[in-house]
Parts: C-alpha cells; sequence; structure tokens
C-alpha cells in the first residue's frame, strides 16, 4: 500500500505499467511485482487466476476487481483502507487515485476481490 500511495497522481495511460504511465491491470502488476508476486498483464486474466473473496473481507493491499453487469471483469484497484482503493482511472483526472468502494461507478460494478497471502 506504500508504494501504491507513492505513485499517486501518475498520469493514466492505457497500456502504461511504468512509474510514467499507468494503466489499471499495469499498476497493480507494477505494484506486486515489487513484492516478488507475478501477475498476468489484463485485469480480467489477473482475476481469472484469482481464488474470491466477499468484498466486505478486504484487507490493505488485497486485489479488488470490477465488471459491469453481464461482462467481464474489466478494471482492478488495490484496497488501501477500509472503505477505500488506490487505481489507474480515467474518471474525473486520468490519473492513480484512491476512489471510496461506495462510490459510483465502482459500487455498481464490484465483483469481489482476491487475497494473496
Amino acid at each position: 500500500v506504500r508504494e501504491a500511495l507513492a505513485l499517486r497522481g501518475t498520469p493514466y495511460r492505457w497500456g502504461g505499467a511504468t512509474p510514467f504511465g499507468l494503466d489499471c491491470s499495469g499498476f497493480t502488476q507494477l505494484l506486486y511485482r515489487l513484492h516478488g508476486i507475478r501477475l498476468p498483464r489484463d485485469a480480467w486474466e489477473q482475476a481469472a487466476q484469482s481464488g474470491w473473496l466477499p468484498v466486505h473481507r478486504a484487507r490493505a493491499g488485497d486485489l479488488l476487481y470490477f465488471a459491469s453487469p453481464g461482462a467481464r471483469v474489466s478494471h482492478v484497484g488495490l484496497a488501501v483502507s477500509d472503505g477505500e482503493f488506490i487505481h489507474a482511472t480515467t474518471a474525473g483526472r486520468p490519473s492513480v487515485q484512491v476512489s471510496r468502494i461506495a462510490s459510483r461507478p465502482w459500487s455498481e460494478r464490484r465483483v469481489a476481490l482476491l487475497r494473496r497471502q
């Protein structure tokens, strides 16, 4: 989480996976790689290899996955604290930012989380 928060404000860049520009899955992939954990490149691929837990059990550092109803996972972020997550998004000012899980559009798209131990 400390490394994630240090990247706050990094510009959003589709396909980006470096501190010069990140998209959502590049952001989580970079953070986990810093800790020796390999993740696939795309959010849906990261979710496909995941074990699922209810979102209300999220702890700091857990991955949160999002999808529109009836669609595959299209967004991923990292739980920061109770009710907040950090992610690379085009919402508002396109950048890495902290959002409330219960805010729109995330509350309507939330799927589940993966806890890595």
